[in-house]
């Protein structure tokens, strides 16, 4: 073998053994697998977050209320879950289940009794008495 030929045969090994031969290994990921976020690598300016029980790289972002903010916009009105740019203005408005007469339930939180406009987180407790009309 000459020299050439070895170098040449050296250099075509060392070039497969660096390339990558998934295009895209994050995208590839099962990611439903044991370790969730913990065997994740996301690219820049994502983190791994577990939602609906499935793991995946998202946009940093702000969750806001019910919603999460795209890069670059800030949450201004949580109970709607309003994401806006910086220094825009926001309607101030409430947002949620509506309970009871003209009431609504804060974000997080249900109707558990109508009648007497009483909000819960779910699964709390909360009392069935009937509070009129």
């Amino acid at each position: 073998m000459t020299r050439l030929t070895f170098l040449l045969t050296l250099t075509a090994l060392a070039s497969t053994a660096l390339a990558n031969p998934v295009a895209n290994p994050i995208s590839n990921l099962d990611t439903r697998q044991p370790g969730g976020c913990a065997v994740i690598l996301c690219p820049p300016d994502t983190t791994c977050k577990t939602i609906d029980g499935k793991s995946q790289c998202v946009p940093n972002s702000q969750v806001c209320g019910p919603t999460i903010c795209e890069k670059g916009l800030v949450c201004c009105n949580a109970s709607c879950g309003m994401c806006v740019k910086p220094g825009m203005a926001c309607i101030q408005i409430a947002c949620g289940p509506p309970c009871g007469k003209a009431g609504l339930c804060p974000y997080g939180e249900e109707c558990c009794n109508e009648s007497c406009g009483y909000c819960r987180k779910p699964g709390e407790g909360c009392t069935k008495e009937f509070c009129g009309v």
